[in-house]
């Protein structure tokens, strides 16, 4: 997320890079505590890094976007609301067609949503 090293991200955290690592492959599960700290360092919220458990993971970016949307007018908000679905109907025709598999890894995920709102939103 941040290119940290393990030992960079366990010193900002209080705690030893070994704790980092075990957390990374699933050996222990953080506490609460932990989390939070981790996120902080990592500038993300602890739902986002929690999201690949959900069984929603959609849900963490539709509360944002739905905060976000809630700022704008009326009219931007219908906009982004035709746009995003019309987006959706050609991720879902491209896969139809057998044209590729739109799955992204956890990394590209923040910058395609971040793409998809700059777009939608500021018209990039």
């Amino acid at each position: 997320m941040k290119g940290l090293r393990q030992a960079d991200l366990a010193e900002q955290c209080g705690c030893c890079d070994s704790h980092i690592g075990q957390i990374e492959n699933a050996r222990v599960v953080p506490s609460l505590d932990t989390l939070v700290k981790i996120s902080g360092v990592l500038g993300v919220t602890v739902d986002q890094l929690l999201k690949e458990n959900y069984v929603n993971p959609e849900m963490v970016y539709l509360k944002e976007i739905s905060e976000r949307i809630a700022t704008y007018s009326a009219r931007q908000r219908i906009m982004a609301c035709e746009s995003l679905l019309n987006y959706l109907d050609s991720l879902e025709k491209f896969n139809q067609e057998g044209k590729g598999d739109w799955k992204v890894s956890f990394a590209d995920k923040s910058g395609w949503c971040s793409a998809i709102w700059s777009n939608i939103v500021l018209g990039q």
